[in-house]
């Protein structure tokens, strides 16, 4: 099975407006929504890329679900065992809660390329913790800041009590430097592996000396914890603050090719096109890391939908569920599925495997993987047993989830599905659907092997989508 749609054949091959619209939205968005329809003419659709972008860089609505009080240090400190165990049982719960009510967020927000930057963002910045209500805080971090400014965003991220706890930024101090987020601040979030020196990590550390968390987890600045000394990062010898640091590294193009191959990777095309990647990385320096005009200028580029770009990026386990709501509004009647089923599938929210967060690509699509992924239509729509016995303890939590064995419970209304093609006559169908379901060439389909039998129109409309999505080329877009 080759991982993408395969042009080879077609030489000749051009997107119509039609399928550029589809591209974009697949891109740009999880997904065409339910009852959406597409663009024919080119100037209509310049004006639809122009307004939707306008869209989604109005202020966002935020995720509210935990507004509760932040346990103290103190408090902590002076609960049983019993207790603590009760609680971290309780904001284990309350944790999944948030995340099902991120995922219904990315599936309904009328901003969409907001809410996918968002998604972006979380694997960028990866990090975790238990408390619902801090995370939260730094799901609507990377949400206010997403199409906005990087340089913003990364001084946030830093003083943010997630990323500060999981990186154990709060025990750095004077006496004892931490390596962690010097490290980690430089290989994964700006400049990349093989930029910096070992050096310029130690001394960097000494930088962030004094950043630490008050007794009610908020940042706090303390300068008695604080190395004020001499320090030489990047060549200059200064007395370099942790602020300091972030901004060299913002001066530094490097973080803006950085920023720039992710993002390709992550909207264009999984395999980098140093040209393509050379130009973004120039409109994000020369913006002061604007994210919002580096998007627009690649989603009004005409490479953006050129055919070596279609069908070229591995869909997340996240984007292929999030699908599932948005484009058939389905939902889950089974409580513990959608957990599970990320689990399956490698991408539970808020639970990334490490620091470096999800590789993405191709592993997606490992042999065990893959299994599941083309088993899933046929198990949500038509209800059928899921099987997950969780072997490892790879999420953050350091704990695996108890095996899964039960029927999956959904609800989907087909006939809404089934009235966007209710001026399609019925010899037509097949092509119809075929052509709303995907964004890249669709000669590999054979009709002959996955048409079903004609009962009525809904139902062949339901059976033949189910088909057509656990085919290989429906895990691309």
């Amino acid at each position: 099975m080759k991982p993408f749609c395969d042009h080879e054949k077609e030489s000749s091959f051009t997107m119509t407006i039609k399928e550029k619209h589809l591209h974009f939205l697949y891109r740009t968005s999880f997904s065409p929504s339910l009852g959406a329809s597409l663009i024919s003419a080119k100037k209509e659709f310049s004006e639809f890329i122009s307004n939707e972008l306008a869209r989604n860089l109005k202020e966002p609505t935020y995720i509210d679900s935990f507004g509760g009080m932040i346990q103290s240090r103190q408090e902590n400190r002076m609960m049983t065992d019993e207790q603590r165990n009760k609680s971290k049982g309780q904001l284990k719960t309350q944790l999944e809660q948030l995340s099902q009510f991120w995922y219904i967020k990315m599936a309904t927000s009328e901003q969409q390329i907001r809410e996918k930057m968002v998604l972006f963002w979380h694997g960028h910045f990866a990090s975790y913790h238990i408390n619902p209500t801090l995370v939260q805080r730094q799901n609507n971090l990377f949400r206010k800041h997403a199409l906005g400014s990087f340089r913003t965003l990364l001084h946030e991220v830093a003083r943010d009590t997630v990323m500060m706890t999981y990186l154990q930024m709060h025990k750095n101090k004077k006496s004892h430097p931490n390596e962690n987020f010097a490290r980690e601040v430089m290989e994964l979030f700006t400049l990349g592996e093989g930029n910096y020196t070992e050096q310029d990590i130690k001394e960097a550390a000494r930088a962030f000396t004094g950043w630490g968390l008050d007794d009610n987890m908020s940042f706090v600045f303390e300068p008695e914890e604080h190395d004020s000394g001499e320090k030489t990062i990047f060549g200059k010898t200064k007395k370099w603050t942790g602020i300091d640091v972030l901004d060299a590294l913002l001066e530094n193009k490097q973080t803006a090719y950085y920023i720039s191959k992710k993002l390709f990777r992550f909207y264009v095309n999984n395999i980098p096109s140093e040209e393509h990647i050379q130009l973004m990385a120039e409109v994000l320096y020369d913006s002061d890391y604007n994210i919002g005009k580096l998007m627009k200028f690649v989603f009004q580029s005409d490479w953006f939908y050129s055919k070596e770009n279609q069908g070229a990026v591995i869909k997340s386990p996240i984007e292929l569920l999030v699908t599932y709501k948005r484009r058939f509004g389905t939902d889950f009647l089974t409580k513990k599925a959608p957990t599970t089923i990320q689990k399956a599938l490698g991408q539970r929210l808020f639970h990334p495997p490490n620091v470096s967060g999800w590789a993405g690509g191709k592993q997606w699509i490992d042999t065990a993987r893959l299994a599941y992924r083309l088993s899933l239509p046929d198990v949500i729509f038509n209800q059928k047993e899921f099987k997950y016995a969780s072997k490892d303890v790879s999420d953050a939590s350091r704990s695996s989830l108890p095996a899964f064995k039960s029927r999956v419970r959904t609800l989907t209304d087909w006939t809404k599905f089934a009235n966007e093609f209710k001026e399609i006559l019925d010899d037509q169908l097949f092509d119809a659907i075929v052509n709303k379901l995907f964004s890249c060439e669709t000669s590999f389909i054979s009709k002959e092997k996955v048409e079903p039998s004609f009962k009525d129109r809904v139902s062949y409309i339901k059976d033949l989508t189910v088909r057509l999505m656990s085919l290989p080329e429906f895990q691309v877009c």
